[in-house]
């Protein structure tokens, strides 16, 4: 059974990994939760990422912006992910703010991290473009950002180890003028229902996250140390 986690609007991470090196513009990046259940926040536009600037040092290819990091709640030992057989989906309503941004690139990345969040365990899904997108409309569209992909890195988990999502934009116009910017709508309201696997709705829907496998969920022994999001999911979605 596979395991959906959704995108809080505005709750911080409750640890704060280092941004991947692979993104190459960061300025109006943040990091939020990773909930395993809708938490019922709004729907609700977040930051506008850029202008970013196009990249003249390797023969002019584009730069590539992260919009936001988001981090799971504790993952339990033994959840295996497998590079090549394990795959990823993912759906988020975006936007480029004009016309002639050519933003047509939804990229994403997918790491483990230690529970304090300061140890990279493994990359899971190296930074790239997973689904052939169409220019991004001017408007709120359902966006594509992974579509059963395989994964690209395999690692076994210890108790403690959350998942990192990270979640930006690039263009393939080579440009040198081109500033491009990008925006999208983050929020997990329980009445609406999940966005469906298509790049043409316009109207409201929940983004999400799915991972094949069953993840669990690390709990603490009885009567000690803290319990984030600690109860058990057999899976969602």
């Amino acid at each position: 059974m596979a395991t959906r986690f959704y995108f809080d609007a505005s709750a911080p991470a409750e640890v704060s990994p280092t941004y991947s090196a692979s993104w190459t513009y960061t300025t109006e990046a943040g990091r939020y939760r990773l909930n395993r259940a809708k938490e019922n926040t709004a729907l609700t536009n977040g930051a506008i990422i850029g202008p970013w600037a196009i990249d003249t040092s390797g023969g002019f290819s584009p730069k590539n912006a992260l919009d936001r990091q988001y981090v799971s709640p504790q993952l339990a030992a033994g959840n295996v992910f497998t590079s090549g057989a394990g795959t990823v989906s993912m759906q988020l309503m975006a936007r480029e703010v004009a016309t002639n941004d050519n933003v047509n690139k939804a990229m994403l990345r997918v790491s483990v991290v230690s529970s304090d969040g300061a140890t990279v365990r493994a990359t899971i899904l190296t930074l790239g473009n997973y689904f052939a997108n169409a220019e991004f409309s001017t408007s709120m569209r359902n966006v594509t950002f992974a579509n059963g992909d395989t994964l690209t890195g395999s690692y076994t988990t210890v108790d403690g180890d959350r998942l990192v999502i990270e979640v930006g934009y690039a263009t393939t116009d080579t440009n040198f003028f081109l500033t491009p910017e990008a925006q999208a709508r983050w929020g997990d309201p329980t009445a609406t229902s999940d966005l469906p696997v298509d790049e043409t709705q316009t109207t409201d829907g929940v983004a999400w996250i799915e991972f094949s496998n069953t993840l669990t969920f690390y709990v603490p022994p009885s009567g000690g140390g803290t319990r984030p999001n600690a109860l058990m999911l057999m899976g969602v979605g």
